[in-house]
């Protein structure tokens, strides 16, 4: 398995390794504009590993409340990939408003391109 910035979102597994690559969004005001990023997750059955390159996702919120929640963390690595995808699906939710328009007739405020998902296989 080869590990670069430049991985399409994707995901494979081993007998008992999961391996995801998602890509992240962020919308800068400032600018008008979604950055993405990517996060790569390992996740077994007893660790998950994240590895960012970019500054989105932050799941530090995701980490505190999987710590403050012990019948969270009962539930398994299953249940932290979840509460991570689950940060970076909220993430594209808090920019998809701002490039919306109320008008059909208007422009929206910023344009992008969302990025494919596939599943790599392993063989």
């Amino acid at each position: 398995m080869r590990l670069s910035r430049t991985s399409a979102p994707s995901s494979s597994a081993t007998a008992r390794t999961l391996f995801v690559v998602l890509r992240a969004a962020r919308y800068r005001d400032e600018t008008e504009r979604v950055e993405f990023g990517e996060l790569h997750i390992f996740c077994g059955p007893n660790f998950i590993l994240t590895v960012r390159h970019s500054e989105s996702p932050d799941l530090s919120a995701v980490r505190t409340r999987m710590e403050n929640d012990p019948d969270l963390l009962r539930l398994g690595t299953e249940a932290v990939l979840y509460a991570i995808l689950d940060a970076v699906v909220d993430g594209y939710a808090r920019w998809w408003p701002a490039c919306r328009t109320t008008s059909t007739r208007s422009k929206p405020k910023c344009s992008v391109a969302i990025p494919e998902f596939r599943v790599a296989s392993t063989n």
